[in-house]
């Protein structure tokens, strides 16, 4: 027996709904902080720009999906996504600890846009001729390879993008026990000082081509948490 054609379009109503409902709980309640560096036209906003924008593409493709799942085509689909997000970055100007991007809106669409894409492709895809079955097996582990290598590559870390600054602790805690003390730093054979960097763009060169940082420690009581020895940090 086939279902009322009423009863569908309430379920895929629904499903759109249920969707909807869980990206605004997602995007609509303080968390965090605001970016430094913060525009509201960047794509991809500071360091983590890329992985925000694969973010903001997958967070909307479930709301792809249920588009493309009611009947909607891939250009009503991107165009109410990106309305629907345009509306989510202007409420979330006076949310606490949110900030608004375009890339945000953009990344947005993309994601609706793509998820509507794959309800019209998911028949071929998962029924394929045996012409195309091939090529979708070589497609498909394409896409694994890359969801293996994607995570190392969005999660190494970016070291000294510009000329670095830094300073070592000539005391390790501030406690009045006997404390630990750092005598001496040297970053191959050149000798680094209790204070900002001079020679900065070598200390970027050498650290950047792995030359071995020595620290001559002199040992104390036990910090009462983790301390630094020595901090350099990039100077953006």
């Amino acid at each position: 027996m086939s279902r009322p054609p009423g009863k569908n379009a309430a379920i895929r109503r629904a499903i759109l709904g249920i969707v909807a409902a869980l990206i605004l709980v997602a995007t609509l309640f303080p968390a965090g902080a605001p970016l430094d560096d913060w525009t509201f036209w960047c794509l991809t906003c500071g360091d983590r720009g890329i992985g925000d924008a694969v973010a903001n593409l997958l967070l909307f493709l479930p709301l792809g999906v249920a588009f493309g799942v009611a009947g909607m085509g891939i250009a009503w689909a991107w165009a109410a996504g990106t309305a629907f997000s345009l509306a989510i970055e202007l409420a979330q100007l006076i949310i606490p600890g949110r900030w608004s991007t375009l890339g945000d809106v953009v990344f947005n669409g993309l994601g609706a846009a793509l998820g509507c894409y794959l309800v019209g492709v998911s028949g071929w895809m998962l029924r394929p001729s045996e012409g195309k079955a091939p090529w979708l097996s070589l497609v498909a582990g394409g896409v694994a390879a890359a969801a293996f290598l994607a995570p190392a590559f969005l999660l190494s870390p970016s070291l000294v993008r510009s000329a670095p600054s830094g300073v070592w602790s000539p005391r390790v805690t501030e406690s009045d026990s006997d404390q630990g003390r750092v005598l001496e730093a040297r970053l191959g054979k050149l000798q680094m000082p209790p204070f900002r960097f001079e020679e900065s763009d070598s200390v970027r060169a050498m650290l950047l081509a792995g030359v071995p940082l020595e620290i001559l420690v002199q040992a104390g009581d036990p910090p009462p948490s983790v301390v630094p020895l020595m901090t350099v940090v990039d100077s953006k």
